[in-house]
């Protein structure tokens, strides 16, 4: 597998690439996407999706409740 679109060594990489093994799934008991994303920093699935609201303005609400 690869971390970008590009053939680079991983190594050689400036972002966090996060590994997920088919052991570790099986441990923890991962089904689909949605139970990686659990696991693994910056992302998330349909059960941790923030849904952001957009006022009149089209601006995105600056407090959070």
């Amino acid at each position: 597998m690869s971390g970008t679109r590009f053939n680079s060594k991983i190594e050689d990489l400036g972002s966090s690439i996060t590994v997920i093994t088919k052991e570790q799934m099986t441990d923890f008991a991962m089904l689909d996407i949605n139970d990686i994303f659990l696991y693994t920093a910056s992302t998330e699935g349909t059960g941790t999706y923030t849904d952001f609201t957009i006022d009149r303005n089209g601006s995105y609400p600056t407090t959070w409740n």
